[in-house]
């Protein structure tokens, strides 16, 4: 009985098991990559998304203030004008001249205020009126915060009118 040996080779060469190895790796490099990027922008939108909230939280405190003072029978715009900070829990607008004295914290009950016995958040918010007339007011809330050595910066801007 004679016993033949098949030329035919069965399995992988070493050559093709490096290349299958490295376009599985630059596969995961380039997820790993994607993955990295997708933290750090999310990061960035979580912080913008805080600062135009409390942007626009600044406007509605005053036009918040600006309806109390209808309900007190006071004028419309009245301690309403230049530059201040305004607190969702009293609606009392405080004279700031500059908006790095404006530093928000958030308190035990997770608000942001200007109260500095909270915790400090990197944000800062100025309530500004320019432009007042007899019938109208521009209001602009700045809030403004540092991000990797970068000082960012979110304007929210409207018009108020004494429509009563």
């Amino acid at each position: 009985m004679k016993i033949r040996l098949s030329a035919k080779k069965l399995g992988f060469s070493i050559i093709e098991v490096v290349v299958a190895i490295s376009i599985i790796f630059v596969g995961l490099i380039g997820i790993m990559t994607l993955s990295t990027q997708n933290s750090q922008i999310q990061g960035g939108n979580k912080t913008v998304l805080i600062a135009s909230m409390l942007a626009q939280e600044g406007i509605e405190l005053v036009r918040s203030r600006r309806d109390n003072n209808w309900l007190e029978s006071l004028a419309w715009d009245n301690n309403l004008s230049g530059s201040f900070t305004v607190n969702y829990s009293n609606h009392n607008p405080v004279p700031t001249a500059s908006i790095d004295d404006a530093r928000l914290y958030i308190n035990a009950s997770g608000f942001y205020d200007y109260d500095n016995s909270g915790t400090p958040t990197p944000f800062y918010r100025l309530i500004s009126i320019a432009n007042q007339t007899a019938y109208s007011m521009d209001v602009r809330c700045r809030v403004k915060w540092n991000e990797k050595g970068d000082t960012k910066e979110y304007v929210a801007q409207t018009l108020l009118y004494d429509w009563k």
